[in-house]
Formats: C-alpha cells, structure tokens, sequence
C-alpha cells in the first residue's frame, strides 16, 4: 500500500504564522543624539598671575626663608650706609676744623712765642690731671676675691646717701642684685631673703638688695612687699659692673657675701636663680 500522507494541522503551521508576525512588528525608531551643550566660556586670567603654580609646603617654607633672608640683608645694607654716612661727617668737620687751626697757627706766629710758652704750661698741667683721672679709674677697678668694698656712695629707698666701704664695719655683708625691681623673678629673689632675714642676721651677716632703679621705684617694692633691709639703687650699674654682674643696659640676677670688718669679697655667685640665691648665701656663709 502506498504510505500515507502525513495530515498538515494548524500547530503545523502556528510558528510559521507566529514568525511573520514578528516580522511585520514595527521597528523601534533609533535614539535621538543629544544636544549639544554650550561651549563655556574661558576665565580671562592675568599673565602674571597665570605663571605662578601652587607649590609645596616645604616651597612655602623656602620662600620664607629666602624673604628673611632678603630683609637681613636689606638691613645689613642700611646700616652699612649709615656708617658710611656717619664716617663722611666727621671727614667734612676734620676738614674744616684743619682750616680753622691753620688761621690760628699763623696768627699765633705773628703774635710770638708768648702763647707758646702759654701752650707749654697748660700741658704741663693737663698731664697730672689725666693721672689723676686714671688713679680715679684704678679706684672702681673690678672686684674679686679678696677685694674690699669701694668707697663710693650709693642712694637708699629714702634718698639718703650711703658708704659702701663702711657697710661692713660692724658685720658680714651679703648683697643680691636684682635686673628690675618689682617683676616676678626679682619679686620671687627678694622674698626669699626677706623670709631669710633672721637666718641672716643669726649668723652676723645684714641683707642689702642692689637694683639700677630710682629711690622713688624701690620705695613702692618695699612698702608693697614689707622687705626689712636696706634697697640701694645703682642708676648707672657703676657698682653692679664693679661686681661683674652688668651685662650691656641690664643686671645679671647674683648675690655676693663680704667679710665683717674687712670688708672683703668672700664669694660671688653671677646668673643665679630666683628660687636659690638665699639659699645658696646661706650654705655658704655656714660653710665659713
């Protein structure tokens, strides 16, 4: 028998269908390109300005650096100008000084040797006041050890005048040096030998502060801090040099011990602390 033909059904043929109507299905339209943003306009810059780049901090740090740098010498050059200038005027005064001796000289001469012999006297006097000037000098010659006290006057808190060479006469000495009174490590040094005083006076020893400030000023710090000594005032720090203990327009914080009746330098102690000067005075006066 001849084979059967194979029935076509509709599932047959569904995908067929199925097919053409994904076909048909319209396309999606493409996307739309986007708009084009507007340009942005550029910041108008300085030249100058555009050059400098942001550095490090450690540049920053140089930058400095080399700014000090350039101020000190700036300075250094205007304080060489200035000596240049202070040296070209003692030049010009030289000169005109020189015209005027000259005049004189020649007038000197017509007159005759009169004047001479007038000139000749007067040096013969200058010379012994000059020695006179230097023993003066030799007089408030520094102090060590085994020095005695000078005889120079000094004013107290009151105004009154005092001998240094007779403070020792009847005991031993010990004097502080303040730099300013009235500040807190002078206020600190003299309030401990204030609380110190008894300790002091047990021993033979009387207690003077020294300071290059007015009788008015150490007035005030006396009465506002109730000391029991004597304040002396040193104005222009002729006895605080004497002592070691100046060091250009200031007073270096010291304490020194002097013998009674002699009156002899037994112990200089220059660049002390506030806290431990009396202390230190104190060891050492027990030590004697």
């Amino acid at each position: 028998m001849p084979p059967r033909k194979k029935e076509t059904t509709e599932e047959a043929t569904e995908p067929e269908r199925r097919s053409t109507r994904i076909r048909d299905m319209p396309t999606k339209p493409p996307p739309a390109a986007p708009a084009a943003q507007p340009a942005k306009r550029a910041k108008k810059t300085d030249p100058e300005l555009s050059e400098w780049k942001p550095t490090k901090k450690a540049s920053s740090k140089k930058r400095k650096k080399a700014d000090l740098a350039a101020e000190d010498a700036e300075d250094a050059e205007d304080a060489k100008t200035k000596d240049v200038e202070a040296e070209e005027k003692p030049k010009k005064k030289v000169k005109t000084e020189a015209k005027a001796t000259k005049g004189k000289k020649a007038a000197a001469g017509k007159e005759g040797a009169a004047p001479a012999a007038a000139s000749t006297s007067e040096a013969a006097t200058a010379q012994p006041a000059a020695q006179g000037g230097n023993e003066a000098k030799k007089e408030h010659s520094a102090l060590t050890i085994g020095s005695a006290l000078p005889q120079m006057i000094l004013k107290n808190e009151k105004g009154d005048n005092v001998d240094l060479s007779t403070l020792a006469s009847q005991n031993g000495v010990v004097i502080f040096a303040s730099p300013k009174a009235d500040t807190p490590g002078c206020n600190k040094q003299s309030c401990h030998f204030r609380d110190s005083t008894a300790d002091f006076t047990k021993l033979g020893y009387d207690v003077y502060g020294l300071t290059s400030d007015t009788p008015a000023a150490l007035t005030k710090w006396k009465t506002k801090n109730s000391f029991q000594y004597t304040l002396l005032s040193d104005p222009n720090r002729e006895f605080i040099a004497m002592l070691g203990a100046k060091t250009g327009n200031a007073t270096k914080r010291s304490h020194f011990v002097f013998e009674r009746e002699t009156g002899k330098l037994l112990d200089a102690q220059i660049g002390v602390k506030p806290d431990t000067s009396h202390s230190a005075a104190l060891e050492f006066i027990k030590g004697l």
